[in-house]
């Protein structure tokens, strides 16, 4: 293990062949690569995945969050989320 100051870093050690693997999050990992315009990189494995949570205040009303909640629940069923994922993983 090689720690870092920042992700970035890892990347181009693995472009310049001195690592082997390079481990990071989906949506990092793949603005990166973009950023950095790597070739030739292949995703291996996915070892942990998370789910990600919208925190609200207390306060916030419970139609909102409801209001919320089943906005979300529309984009994933007409496929809005899958859209906005693959514009930024380049799948």
């Amino acid at each position: 293990m090689d720690l870092v100051a920042s992700d970035v870093q890892n990347l181009r050690k693995l472009q310049a062949g001195r690592i082997t693997l390079w481990a990071t999050g989906k949506y990092l990992g793949a603005a990166l690569i973009a950023r950095e315009k790597a070739v030739h990189l292949k995703l291996l494995l996915t070892f942990n995945t998370t789910s990600l949570y919208l925190a609200c205040n207390r306060e916030l009303a419970d139609n909102t969050v409801h209001l919320l909640n089943n906005q979300l629940r529309g984009m994933q069923k007409d496929g809005t989320v899958a859209k906005i994922s693959a514009r930024y993983l380049h799948d």
